[in-house]
This record gives C-alpha cells, sequence and structure tokens, in this order.
C-alpha cells in the first residue's frame, strides 16, 4: 500500500525511529524511504505534528496513507472529519493495525540508557526472525558489528511489555 501511494504522487505517514531510537511518526515520499520504517515498534509514537500534516495535504488533493495503532486512527478521524470536505475526507486512507497495547517511550529510553550507548545503535527489532519464524526475539545491532539477541522471554523490557506491566493506562 505504502509504495502504491507513493508512486501515484501520495505521502505515506508511518513510524520510524529518531536519532534518540524513539518512535516517531515520518512522511515517506520515496518507495526507497519505506523499507527503513518496516518492524513492530511496541511503544507509544510522538505524533507530533502528523495529524495536521495529514490535513494538509488532504486540502492540497494528495493521497496520504496514515499507519498506525487504532487508537492514533481514532484521533486522526476525530480531527480531519471537523476540518476536511468530504472530498478531502477521500483522500485520506487510515491503517490501524492489530494492537496489545504500548509501552511507555519513557520507560524504553531508561531501559535502553541502562544496558546501551544509543548513540552505538544501528538497529532495533522487536520481532526478530534471526531464532526463527515460531519464536520471534528481540534483537539490537551495535554499530560495531555487535547484536544482542533475546528470547522475548529473557529481555527484560519486553517481558514486562508482554505481561502488560508497562503498559500505558489507556490501552
Amino acid at each position: 500500500m505504502a509504495k502504491a501511494t507513493v508512486e501515484k504522487g501520495g505521502v505515506v505517514i508511518v513510524v520510524g525511529w529518531d536519532k534518540d531510537w524513539l518512535p516517531v511518526h515520518e512522511e515517506i515520499e520515496a518507495t526507497d524511504d519505506i523499507r527503513k520504517t518496516l518492524s513492530s515498534k511496541y511503544l507509544q509514537s510522538n505524533v507530533g505534528r502528523s495529524y495536521e500534516r495529514v490535513v494538509n495535504y488532504a486540502k492540497q488533493g494528495r493521497n496520504v496513507l496514515f499507519v498506525r495503532a487504532p487508537c492514533q486512527i481514532a484521533g486522526l478521524k476525530n480531527i480531519h472529519s471537523k476540518k476536511l470536505s468530504l472530498e478531502a475526507m477521500k483522500k485520506v486512507t487510515p491503517v490501524d493495525l492489530v494492537c496489545f497495547g504500548v509501552s511507555s517511550s519513557f520507560l524504553f529510553r531508561k531501559y535502553l540508557d541502562e544496558s546501551f550507548d544509543r548513540q552505538k545503535i544501528l538497529e532495533i527489532n522487536f520481532r526478530s526472525k534471526d531464532k526463527g519464524w515460531s519464536r520471534s526475539s528481540f534483537k539490537i545491532v551495535k554499530s560495531d558489528g555487535s547484536w544482542v539477541l533475546e528470547y522475548h522471554s529473557k529481555n527484560g523490557f519486553y517481558y514486562g511489555f508482554s505481561r502488560k506491566l508497562y503498559l500505558r493506562s489507556t490501552c
């Protein structure tokens, strides 16, 4: 869906990582940039001005694909139904993901700070398939070529998430 939207001159607003390894909404306008936003992020993302950007793009007549958790899609629908004409609303395609809940970004930042040098992280993958498809793992790739790969049950952050210890109260 993202590739088709971009190839037709549209924009995709999806969650990627910022420089501090926290999830943030990004605008994708080139097919080469889609890949960097793939993979699950079990954290509350920073919406920033993405709702406003969706409204502006739709008013300009551009197609917008907005991919995020159901609660953020509900927020988008609430905003764009008040600010967009019916014609402009047709330009927005919301895609909500199946969501177990999200953890606090503050808590994840604390986990990273206590366990890693964030400046030396190249990749974070909550659902790595390096140990097979039947048991996904949490993986962090570091700039020195090394990595940390743990089954979810052995990773402190992910274990707490899966046991609903770190879920946002609204979830």
